[in-house]
């Protein structure tokens, strides 16, 4: 069985993209505004993203009033 494969980025890429901080981009995977694909082990962990995911959800936030 093959799985397609999943472009992730970093906080840093996805930080860059909303052109906000990448302590901003932590609190949104935190409070479920941004869901992270993957999140590292231990309280600091490092996420990664889904490049489809965030890219929707820059679409949408252009598109917002």
């Amino acid at each position: 069985m093959s799985h397609p494969e999943v472009d992730l980025l970093t906080s840093t890429q996805v930080a860059d993209m909303f052109g906000v901080t990448r302590k901003t981009v932590g609190i949104w995977a935190r409070s479920g505004a941004l869901r992270p694909s993957w999140k590292s082990p231990g309280p600091v962990g490092a996420y990664l993203f889904d490049r489809a995911t965030v890219e929707a959800a820059l679409a949408a936030r252009k598109q917002a009033p």
